[in-house]
């Protein structure tokens, strides 16, 4: 959270409802669904005081209880009133149990000309499968941008695969599976089909039929009962024997 966020919270919290209920949403032992109740008595819906609390409890948490108090006391907006009270918190050494990390933020710079407000990456490992896919298909269509090629999505998984590389040349089209580990499936055979797999920040993109004669050529999974029985076979982490056999449709 930076200036920017903190302003941007004050807007959906609501500069009076932050000052009135300051107390409360600084007090970690007052429980959120009391916090909730305390700020939906004033004719305020309970989503509503959700969102409130939520945003609140997130302000002083990370920091910028002070800032946002200040940026109160000194807005144009306000009541006199709320105004004054935001003034006696930030003067109120007691007003706030943690006090020490308000404190801080005193002399916190309010303006940050040179941190992007974009800082908020998400994690992969806490998107759903959907989301995964959908973050998979943007990355890879930005490492094959580089080779000349333009990803367009399928929605229908149109002979196995997930999107078609079209590249710039006019006449070259892959049909492209995308996978979260490297992956041979007797499904895909004779398909005409590339696979595309990241394994950590290193993309693949290989043609299936292909890597499975290189790997029956050397006795790799091929003879496994996953591929004889199940028809398929993966790795999710893989020797120097199959990184050395893959190196040639590294990205």
């Amino acid at each position: 959270m930076n200036s920017f966020d903190v302003k941007r919270n004050l807007q959906s919290i609501g500069m009076t409802c932050f000052v009135t209920h300051f107390k409360a949403l600084s007090d970690e032992n007052l429980s959120t669904s009391d916090l909730i109740e305390i700020i939906s008595s004033e004719d305020v819906s309970e989503a509503s005081a959700r969102t409130k609390a939520s945003k609140g409890r997130r302000i002083i948490r990370e920091g910028y209880g002070q800032e946002a108090l200040k940026i109160i006391a000194n807005s144009k907006t306000v009541p006199p009133n709320v105004s004054k009270a935001a003034n006696s918190l930030i003067n109120d050494q007691n007003s706030n149990t943690h006090q020490e990390t308000l404190n801080k933020t005193a002399n916190v710079i309010t303006d940050y000309p040179d941190v992007s407000i974009w800082r908020d990456k998400v994690s992969y490992r806490n998107l759903n499968a959907r989301q995964q896919e959908n973050y998979n298909m943007l990355k890879l269509g930005a490492v094959i941008a580089d080779y000349g090629y333009d990803l367009i999505r399928l929605s229908d998984d149109w002979q196995g695969a997930d999107c078609i590389a079209n590249h710039i040349d006019g006449s070259t089209f892959l049909r492209v599976q995308l996978k979260g580990r490297l992956t041979i499936d007797k499904k895909y055979l004779e398909k005409d089909l590339y696979i595309a797999f990241r394994n950590n920040n290193d993309w693949y993109l290989y043609p299936h039929d292909e890597l499975v004669e290189k790997l029956h050529e050397s006795g790799i999974a091929i003879h496994t009962n996953s591929w004889v029985d199940k028809g398929h076979y993966s790795w999710p982490k893989f020797s120097e024997q199959i990184a050395g056999i893959l190196a040639r449709y590294k990205l």
